[in-house]
């Protein structure tokens, strides 16, 4: 449909933008950070003005992310000095907390709601491992209070891409899944204990994305590597389901559309975005033209006035919107 040029060449692993729908105008807008300012621009979406921008980081930032639940709205950012920042948007997107997690280059990090209890979580990843104590762990903090509240256990020898997690009613416990250097780590937060790690063949593939789903009361796994290929894991049977090469590399971004349909870019895709569809196991579209440059994070909003559509980056600073 169109098309925003950003201002700055935004460096984060996977997530380069986030899009939400603001609740006091109910007007649409991308954030999008910039690498020579610093910045985080706020862009609205129906005439691609500068709404905002949020200054508070000093770094070039690698993690953004956008929250909300019923009461709360944040956004979460995080640089490579691993300064960890929490912009509360009902306050006029003022800072919320500032950690320093004395970390360096954190890939992801997330925001987990936690209906179980009175305090909510943020919870951060590190890009490296070490065995030495107290060293490289993700760790647990408070979204009340900004204070730290402890490590993930086995956590520390990870080196991590991506966060996410999923709650299982069946058990009531929250799970973290951490997409790593050789592995897939899932972690059972209410018991703070390893749950399984799914270990790859080649301990060289970066899983560098994922997202959870339901069919037939199963919890499966969906993830994408920098090797290209899509894989499907059981979670309670613990086993590979399926997985298919998608002749591509550097998966940097997959998202779901739909039960039967899952699009995903690759640096080698021509400029373009890609469909699977997940009953036939084949990929039945290929779409672009547009990009001058590889895509590299794709994001899905139900537009005001266009309705479902998928919003695309590309390293050649702009965004577009797919209707």
């Amino acid at each position: 449909k169109y098309l925003l040029n950003q201002k700055d060449y935004s460096n984060g692993f996977s997530d380069r933008f986030e899009v939400f729908t603001y609740s006091k105008d109910n007007n649409q807008y991308i954030i999008s950070p910039g690498v020579n300012t610093y910045l985080i621009y706020i862009i609205k979406i129906t005439d691609c003005k500068l709404f905002k921008s949020l200054k508070g980081h000093n770094e070039c930032i690698s993690v953004l992310n956008y929250y909300q639940n019923k009461k709360e709205e944040y956004i979460l950012s995080v640089d490579i000095k691993g300064i960890l920042i929490i912009w509360d948007i009902n306050l006029n997107f003022k800072i919320k907390f500032k950690i320093n997690t004395n970390e360096y280059v954190i890939y992801s990090s997330i925001i987990l709601f936690n209906s179980n209890k009175e305090d909510n979580y943020i919870i951060t990843s590190n890009s490296y491992k070490s065995e030495f104590e107290n060293s490289a762990y993700s760790k647990i903090y408070s979204l009340k209070t900004g204070k730290f509240i402890k490590k993930i256990n086995n956590t520390n020898m990870n080196s991590t891409y991506y966060l996410t997690s999923f709650f299982d009613s069946i058990d009531n416990s929250y799970y973290l899944i951490e997409c790593c250097l050789g592995k897939i780590s899932i972690i059972n937060l209410t018991k703070n204990e390893l749950y399984h790690e799914f270990i790859s063949e080649n301990e060289d593939e970066a899983f560098t994305k994922a997202f959870t789903y339901i069919k037939d009361n199963i919890y499966y796994l969906c993830s994408a590597s920098m090797h290209g290929e899509i894989k499907f894991w059981d979670i309670k049977n613990k086993k590979l389901e399926r997985s298919i090469l998608t002749g591509g590399y550097n998966l940097l971004s997959i998202i779901p559309w739909s039960e039967q349909y899952i699009i995903f870019a690759d640096n080698n895709s021509n400029k373009s975005f890609k469909v699977l569809d997940m009953d036939q196991m084949r990929i039945i579209s290929s779409i672009g033209g547009k990009h001058q440059k590889p895509i590299i994070c794709i994001k899905i909003i139900d537009h005001n006035e266009y309705g479902k559509c998928v919003i695309t980056s590309s390293t050649d600073k702009t965004i577009i919107i797919w209707n």
